[in-house]
């Protein structure tokens, strides 16, 4: 049985209905590619600042810590060629002084997600150590978990560190022994000797020598060196 040949009406309505699925279509492509430039725009603003961004920048495996992508702030204070990073995990190039403070950072990221303000020392290319201070955000890229990992340089800061905490400690060492003289101390008018905490008597040279870090050394002053030397005269002329 043949159908029966379609009249006006009914081309014009399989027409529309066609125009109307181009039309989504066109929609759906305009939409996909204002996406894919907006995409575009976000990677080209991210690899931007990645790139010129004055702190150490990587982007790292987390299984292995193979290095994906690194900054020049990264290669110029490390002081590598790209070709000599790309591909290598920070244990091949022996980045971390200590390979358990990479492990922390991995594992507060599996408690929190994310790793902030970690100490840690890394090693240049040419053996120096650098402290850095460490932070690390997971990213996934072709749907592989990565560390994208930010470090600012501080050696010079824990070196000030360094010095003053020695020159505090040994501003206290110097306090000490200044109140250990300092008081009341009970001397003998007549023989000079110091009396102790406990009730010995010592020597000036050997009480001050004791409770300081001074040393002694003897000789005469002028008017003690006169009496010393009439003194030797008088013996000199009662010899027979």
């Amino acid at each position: 049985m043949k159908s029966k040949p379609k009249n006006n009406s009914g081309y014009l309505t399989e027409l529309r209905e066609l125009q109307k699925r181009i039309a989504k279509l066109e929609a759906f492509e305009n939409e996909w590619r204002k996406t894919e430039q907006a995409l575009k725009k976000s990677e080209d603003k991210f690899a931007k600042a990645f790139h010129t961004n004055s702190a150490l920048m990587a982007i790292t495996t987390i299984s292995e810590g193979r290095f994906i992508e690194v900054n020049n702030r990264f290669l110029k204070t490390m002081g590598y060629r790209k070709g000599e990073v790309i591909g290598k995990t920070s244990k091949q190039l022996n980045i971390f002084v200590d390979r358990r403070q990479r492990q922390k950072v991995i594992d507060e990221m599996k408690e929190k997600g994310y790793a902030r303000d970690k100490d840690v020392l890394v090693r240049r290319k040419n053996g120096d150590i650098l402290w850095g201070l460490f932070c690390a955000e997971t990213i996934h890229l072709e749907n592989e978990p990565c560390l994208l990992t930010t470090m600012n340089d501080i050696t010079d800061r824990k070196k000030a560190e360094s010095e003053r905490d020695k020159t505090i400690a040994d501003l206290q060492k110097a306090l000490v022994e200044i109140k250990t003289l300092r008081g009341i101390i009970p001397i003998c008018a007549y023989c000079k000797k110091i009396r102790d905490d406990k009730g010995f008597w010592h020597q000036v040279e050997s009480y001050i020598s004791e409770h300081s870090e001074a040393e002694f050394t003897h000789w005469y002053c002028p008017e003690c060196q006169k009496n010393v030397l009439e003194e030797i005269k008088r013996l000199r002329k009662q010899k027979p």
